[in-house]
């Protein structure tokens, strides 16, 4: 079989297993609230902070928006801990919400969903400069992964930060990095995502992004000062008190870190001693190798594409908590894996590849199958040695680079040396 036919095998063969895997949850899906006697208890998720929290703000119950205690230190019963963990400058958006039914709230969020998921694809394929049949491919495999299917299904919009990274990404890959850093800003309202980049473009001497992102921060500061009540106080407890509750009653198997992998794999539930000591050590080794490759940046020959689809992965793998909804920011690497596949060396690529699907394929496992018994956490695994990958392709790829200079420059300084030369025995004579 020759390498045309393997390559039309394989892509026939992923988007046949793409399309029924999307069809069977979907499908599945929609049969359980047709079927379901209780429309609303089908269809209770995540969604339900969004549009409980924007009737509490249209009706003036500032109290109520950030709970700043949890009842003997326990998550309360579902629904009632699903809490709006965002900060004050992302509570006018939720005023969408107000005065919907319970039911409109829930359609609206999967209609935002979907319309981020896909607009993402989009900007992604035309920032890396993607073929119609690459941005088919990348959706058809965001539609058939478990964090694009959990996100839908929960009606959550963590999506939406998703389509900012994207947005971003095509900005600054346009030539508007100033604009882009404006956009990303926007993470902030994950601050273990928006942290983090901030961090890595300084250190990566993204100046004009830098001012983006750093007046963009302060426009959403301000706006959540201008609510008044006390309202960054209120998250700030909140946010200190739910950390607890994720390190000790969220199962591993619904987050995709490196700290829940930790958790499985030493049978533990919250952050022992031992358990804080190798999470350190393994997500410091990979931050700081980021920080190592985007200090080099585009002025070593490393091109932006790469070092974001490197920050992404890193930042994912590290991160204190994930869900699984979080996985959405993994399109950008697996964009810029696939269509800029020359840039990568051949190991590397492969390797990815081959992570990258154990990563969508135990996703699903983790997913679906957790919620009937207890399965372990993996996927943070995988995405740490995705990052590794991209990280040793990268920094590979200077040394070579560096290697292949030597010659130049050593004839260079041959050929100075030979003229001085010349010149003083001219001088001699």
């Amino acid at each position: 079989m020759t390498a045309f036919s393997q390559a039309r095998t394989g892509r026939l063969l992923f988007v046949t297993g793409a399309f029924i895997t999307a069809l069977f949850f979907i499908g599945t899906w929609v049969v359980g609230m047709l079927g379901s006697s209780d429309l609303l208890s089908a269809v209770m998720g995540d969604w339900i902070q969004f549009h409980r929290v924007g009737e509490r703000l249209a009706a003036g119950e500032w109290t109520r928006l950030y709970p700043d205690s949890f009842p003997d230190g326990h998550h309360p019963d579902f629904p009632d801990g699903l809490y709006f963990l965002y900060p004050p400058f992302a509570l006018p958006g939720t005023l969408l919400f107000a005065g919907m039914t319970p039911l409109q709230a829930y359609a609206t969020c999967v209609g935002m969903v979907s319309v981020a998921t896909a607009g993402s694809v989009v900007l992604i394929t035309k920032a890396l400069k993607g073929s119609r049949e690459d941005g088919f491919l990348l959706g058809l495999g965001v539609l058939a992964s478990a964090f694009f299917l959990s996100g839908l299904l929960l009606g959550h919009l963590s999506t939406l930060l998703g389509l900012v990274a994207a947005a971003g990404f095509y900005l600054h890959c346009s030539g508007r990095p100033a604009l882009a850093g404006l956009v990303w800003a926007l993470l902030l309202a994950k601050p273990n995502w928006g942290v983090p980049l901030v961090m890595l473009c300084l250190v990566g001497r993204q100046w004009k992004t830098v001012r983006g992102l750093v007046g963009g921060a302060a426009v959403l500061g301000l706006v959540g000062a201008l609510l008044g009540h006390g309202l960054w106080g209120d998250w700030g407890r909140m946010i200190v008190q739910y950390n607890d509750v994720i390190r000790n009653l969220t199962p591993p198997e619904k987050q995709l870190t490196v700290f829940a992998s930790l958790q499985s794999l030493m049978g533990v539930r919250g952050a022992p001693g031992a358990l804080l000591l190798a999470w350190g050590a393994l997500s410091g080794a990979l931050a700081l190798s980021a920080a190592y490759a985007w200090w080099i940046g585009e002025r070593g020959g490393l091109p932006f594409e790469r070092l974001f689809a490197l920050a992404m992965v890193v930042i994912l793998a590290g991160s204190p908590y994930a869900y699984y909804y979080d996985g959405i920011f993994l399109v950008t690497p697996a964009a810029v894996w696939w269509i800029c596949r020359d840039s990568y060396g051949r190991v590397a690529w492969r390797s990815i590849g081959a992570t990258m699907a154990f990563v969508v394929l135990w996703g699903h496992v983790g997913a679906w199958m957790g919620q009937v018994s207890e399965r372990p956490s993996l996927v943070g695994w995988g995405v740490a040695v995705w990052s590794v990958a991209e990280l040793v392709d990268l920094l590979g790829r200077v040394a070579r680079d560096s290697d292949l200079q030597r010659p130049e420059q050593l004839s260079a300084r041959e050929e100075a040396i030979s003229i001085i030369s010349s010149r003083s025995s001219a001088d001699f004579a």
